[in-house]
């Protein structure tokens, strides 16, 4: 889209210093509406694209959190308060809910 912005005057100044047709203020609009449409199509896409990525892997990581604390042995249960347990889950699925989108983009 800066291309557009830098090539959109100097066009203009050398079709009006040439003598070259005018294409007119709405064409160079035009171009600019059409590339910023664009642009936010597919922000908007990659957007999309980078939340659902987000969500499966935040669905993965706490089946497998959840399938290896289920399995543990009783032991474990017995030497780590529970707390510490829940504590453990909410922190890794905050991080993953809130840091993993900021290292995709």
């Amino acid at each position: 889209m800066q291309w557009w912005l830098q090539y959109w005057p100097k066009d203009y100044v050398e079709r009006l210093t040439t003598g070259k047709e005018d294409l007119g203020q709405l064409y160079y609009i035009g171009i600019f509406s059409i590339l910023n449409f664009v642009g936010v199509f597919f922000n908007g896409f990659s957007f999309i694209f980078a939340m659902r990525m987000v969500v499966n892997s935040a669905r993965r990581m706490h089946k497998a959190v959840m399938d290896r604390t289920l399995r543990a042995p009783i032991s474990f249960f017995d030497t780590t308060p529970m707390g510490r347990i829940i504590a453990r889950f909410s922190t890794d699925i905050t991080i993953v809910d809130t840091q993993i989108l900021g290292m995709i983009e």
